[in-house]
């Protein structure tokens, strides 16, 4: 009887500790009580504190993993792509394991990805200055094409006006020419 408590108390525990891990490497309480921040910063003594290379490298390994889950609110990828490198440098034979290379595969896409947005972005932002600049010389030449037709009404007035100056003088040229005429018979 004694024996088999013992066995379903280690039965038990067993049971416990394996479901304490997810299958992606991140402990259950982790992802439940969003400890992030603590995790990395654990992991990150370990890689100070441990020089040993096989703490080490699952240091970097699960760091890359926290890096890249999607419920974690520090979600980096690009410090999840050097702490896989890292990880790889230590077993360079890991990248041929299935979930290594999927996981590599993966950040070093989102990283070519996240330069591309990055440089993307930079040419919008590059684009948004040249029209700002083009949108304030056409306000600029708006303002001086406002003053130009201001200036053609006044001169088109000033024309008309001289136009009936003109014909008032012609008249009265006429008048004057009929008027010698008239004294000259």
């Amino acid at each position: 009887m004694y024996k088999l408590k013992k066995t379903v108390l280690l039965f038990f525990l067993l049971i416990i500790y394996g479901c304490t891990y997810y299958a992606d490497g991140i402990r259950k309480e982790v992802i439940y009580q969003r400890e992030f921040k603590k995790e990395i910063e654990q992991l990150d003594e370990i890689i100070r504190d441990h020089p040993e290379s096989a703490k080490k490298a699952k240091a970097h390994l699960q760091l890359a993993i926290i890096y890249s889950y999607y419920k974690n609110p520090y979600l980096d990828y690009q410090k999840a792509l050097s702490e896989i490198k890292k990880y790889i440098s230590y077993y360079p034979e890991s990248i041929l394991e299935d979930d290594v290379k999927n996981l590599y595969a993966m950040l070093h896409e989102i990283d070519k990805l996240l330069n591309e947005n990055l440089q993307i972005s930079d040419k919008v932002k590059q684009l948004n200055d040249e029209i700002n600049s083009l949108l304030a010389a056409t306000e600029k030449l708006n303002d001086e094409n406002k003053k130009l037709k201001f200036k053609l009404e006044q001169l088109n007035k000033e024309n008309k006006e001289i136009k009936e100056k003109l014909e008032q003088l012609k008249n009265l040229d006429l008048w004057i020419e009929e008027m010698r005429k008239q004294i000259k018979q």
